[in-house]
């Protein structure tokens, strides 16, 4: 019988310590965001929100999908599969220096061809834009490089992951891609 008394309080305090935790001094919280609550944030963090949403920095913008993150990086976004995928599905698009001569956009798709193994490089248009890309395998994991150079900026769109070339999300997202 003591045990059972000593059982029941035990559980009275800890039911009673549970709402007190939930408004205590935890780092970790849960918020759920509308597509618009995430447009207008500032922060430079990874985001998730449950529905597809539109990234916009001052060079360009595209359309995250349901089910992806974003961070920040230099000169652009990341985007990647969220938890509990975790696929090491990635995109990438940035914009980075200036004063870069246009033949820089092919020396880079030559470097990645020699280091690793890549497909022979070839130009496309994107965007109204002439991009050099190449592809090839980094630690097992096969993926994709455009580089462009548009007033003197470097841009460079890279996705990677299982499939990629066969997966409707990496096209949708880079055909969302609209530069300013």
């Amino acid at each position: 019988m003591k045990r059972i008394i000593a059982l029941s309080v035990l559980m009275m305090i800890l039911t009673g310590m549970l709402p007190g935790c939930a408004n205590g001094s935890s780092t970790a919280t849960v918020t759920t965001t509308s597509a618009s609550a995430a447009q207008t944030s500032t922060a430079p963090t990874a985001t998730t929100v449950l529905e597809a949403r539109t990234y916009q920095a001052a060079n360009f913008t595209l359309t995250i999908p349901k089910g992806w993150e974003s961070i920040e990086i230099d000169g652009g976004v990341q985007l990647y599969k969220r938890f509990p995928s975790m696929s090491g599905e990635i995109f990438e698009v940035s914009f980075r220096g200036s004063g870069q001569q246009e033949d820089l956009a092919k020396q880079k798709v030559e470097e990645l061809v020699k280091k690793h193994d890549g497909t022979t490089p070839e130009s496309v248009d994107l965007f109204g834009l002439t991009f050099w890309t190449t592809s090839f395998r980094l630690t097992g994991v096969p993926q994709k490089h455009y580089y462009c150079v548009k007033a003197g900026v470097l841009i460079t769109i890279l996705y990677k992951g299982i499939n990629f070339e066969s997966n409707p999300v990496f096209k949708e997202i880079l055909d969302s891609i609209t530069l300013s």
